[in-house]
């Protein structure tokens, strides 16, 4: 079994939004309020929201 692979380098520190087929980035922001106005201006309602960590933090699982 293997996972899905998001193609999110470039975006540390940002939110992004990525497509739930090709899991290509379709809109970014500094903020998920930010880019809850891009997705709605762009009228994109099929996206995965996450936040892309920077290299120098720490991951975080869960709640954590």
């Amino acid at each position: 079994m293997s996972g899905r692979v998001l193609h999110v380098a470039g975006y540390e520190g940002k939110v992004v939004a990525v497509d739930l087929v090709t899991d290509d980035v379709v809109a970014s922001a500094d903020t998920p309020e930010k880019l809850q106005a891009i997705l709605h201006a762009r009228n994109i309602a099929h996206a995965a929201i996450v936040r892309v960590p920077r290299r120098d933090e720490p991951l975080r699982v869960g709640l954590g």
